[in-house]
């Protein structure tokens, strides 16, 4: 539910509620890496095939965030995933998320 919640607040309109998600992506991220990476990832992936723009710029801000928070080895664990994801987002139809793809690198 809280996982929900922040991809919301991220995919908003309201850069001041991007920008609180945001860092508390980079919060649970920094404190709780190992617990909430596994939970953390599949939300992410999945969420960054759907059909809205805005939403899809969210998982890029939020990804920029873990991936700026997390250590790097738990960071290693995941770039299988990530790198694909972020291939996609920074050809994406949407100029919005291409430009949040793009602070992810």
């Amino acid at each position: 539910a809280l996982m929900v919640k922040l991809i919301a607040h991220l995919a908003s309109t309201n850069r001041e509620k991007q920008r609180v998600a945001a860092r508390c992506v980079g919060d649970l991220v920094g404190k709780l890496g190992e617990r909430v990476m596994p939970e953390l990832m599949p939300i992410f992936m999945n969420t960054l095939s759907t059909d809205d723009a805005h939403v899809r710029e969210g998982v890029c801000i939020g990804l920029a965030e873990l991936i700026n928070a997390t250590t790097k080895q738990l960071l290693a664990d995941y770039l299988s995933e990530l790198i694909p994801a972020i291939r996609q987002a920074i050809i994406d139809d949407a100029e919005s998320v291409r430009n949040s793809a793009s602070s992810v690198v």
